[in-house]
Order: C-alpha cells, then structure tokens, then sequence
C-alpha cells in the first residue's frame, strides 16, 4: 500500500467524525428552525399551522433535546387557545412519559393533575398523578410542599377528611412558605369545622390572622372564626370579627347584614 493510501487509512476516522458532526449540526438547525417557524406561526395566530410545525419535531424526531418543548407547546397550544382539554391532556402525558427526567415533565404532570381536577372533574386521578411525584421523589423539597398541599385539596374535595389531614401537616410543621402554610391553616380549620371540632378549628383560623403574607386567606379566615364562635354560641366574639373584616375584603352591605344578624341573635339569646 503506497504511502498516500496509508495515510488516508489513518485519517479516515477523523474524516468520518468530522462529517458525523456537520451531519448532526445540520440536523439541529433544521429541527430548531422548525421550532422557530412554529414559535412564530403561533404569535401570529396560526394555532393550525404552529400544531402542525410541532407535531413534525415531536414525531420525526423523537430523542431530539427539542423534542420535550415541542410536546409542551403543543399541550398549552391546545389547553389555551384550542380549549381542547383532552388532547392537552395528552400530549403532557406524553411529555411526563417520554421524558421523564426532563426539567418540563414535572410541570408537565403538575398541570395534567390541574386539568383533571379542574376541567375534567376526574378526581381520583388527580390525585394519583400527585401521590406518584411525591413517593417517586420527583418533587424537590420546596416542590413538595406544594404537591402536598395540592393533594390535601384534592382530599378534601373528595370527602376523605383524614387523608387530606394527612397531608397538610407536613405543611403545616415544616414549609418555609408563609402563604403556603396560611392556605394551609384555613384548610385544615374547614376539615376541623366539618368534623365538628368548633374550638380547634378557632387556632388554625387565629393563626392566619398572625401574618399579612396572605390576605387573601384572611377572608376566608375571620369567616371561619365567625362560624366557629356562633356554633360555640360566643356572639360577642363572632360579631368583634365580623367588625373587623375591612371593606375591600367584604362590601359595606354584606358586612352590614352580617352583624346585624349576629347582633339580632344575639339579643334573641338574652331575652331567654
């Protein structure tokens, strides 16, 4: 073998190399120029087209690194602006499926157990997609919590009072979110009310009070403080909360209404 050949042996595997990555560099520019085209089709209101665009990187190309935002665009592509709630569905199941270990799939499943709380009333299985993540250690400590609270709502949606207990307390004793644990609080006084245990619900809706973080909860706590010390027939204390919810929260006539039915009550009870 002359010397030219020879040589042409010993550089053939960087030759071969060289065209696999212009091979794979090509491949890549061809593929995220189709996301790029598919990005746009759907700024510009072309949902049909930006599907389709999609859908070409997701099945053609499979084991691409585009591959996992390609199926998530198609889900929110079809939860927002199609409203179809089932083929979102899928596609995010394919996505928490085919792409399991991608930073998108825990999203992914997080908004696939919202649609079938929330859209397909399928509460079961909402429930089940939260109860994986969290025995499979998907959901990272401050993400926990999170499920955790999600799936104690779910529970209590559901009726099953002491499962949905269960959950909150994690929350309740170890979350560094001040919201979280407020939400938490209100919650868990509603699961104590409905269970008829009036003076410890009292301590979860009091501790809501303690912190500004979530006034939304706040509502939504002096109202179970007002029930709370109705039932334990403590009128002076239900009409002192009930003077105290600010006008943004509750308007002047609701607020009007409900103190003078708390105050007619009461009134009623000492004449007896």
């Amino acid at each position: 073998m002359s010397k030219r050949g020879w040589r042409l042996i010993q550089i053939m595997p960087l030759i071969l190399l060289g065209l696999g990555i212009w091979i794979y560099r090509d491949h890549q520019s061809e593929i995220r120029l189709q996301m790029a085209r598919a990005k746009k089709a759907w700024r510009d209101g072309e949902y049909i087209r930006a599907i389709e665009l999609y859908q070409g990187v997701s099945q053609r190309h499979p084991s691409s690194r585009y591959a996992p935002h390609a199926l998530w665009e198609l889900a929110t592509i079809h939860y927002y602006q199609s409203g179809d709630i089932v083929r979102a569905a899928v596609f995010f199941q394919r996505l928490a499926e085919e792409h399991a270990d991608h930073p998108l799939a825990f999203s992914a499943e997080l908004l696939l157990s919202e649609i079938h709380e929330e859209d397909l009333d399928e509460l079961p299985k909402a429930a089940r997609i939260l109860q994986t993540l969290i025995d499979s250690g998907r959901a990272q400590e401050g993400q926990r919590d999170q499920v955790l609270f999600r799936l104690a709502r779910i529970y209590f949606k559901m009726n099953e009072f002491t499962a949905a207990r269960e959950r909150l307390q994690p929350v309740l004793e170890q979350s560094d979110s001040r919201d979280l644990v407020q939400k938490a609080h209100v919650l868990a006084g509603n699961i104590e009310q409905i269970q008829n245990r009036y003076e410890s619900s009292l301590n979860h809706f009091l501790r809501v009070l303690e912190d500004e973080e979530c006034p939304d909860c706040h509502l939504q706590a002096r109202l179970g403080l007002i029930q709370g010390y109705e039932f334990l027939n403590d009128l002076p204390n239900a009409i002192r909360i009930a003077q105290s919810i600010p006008e943004e929260q509750l308007s002047a006539e609701m607020k009007r209404h409900l103190i003078q039915r708390l105050t007619e009550k009461r009134r009623l009870e000492e004449r007896q």
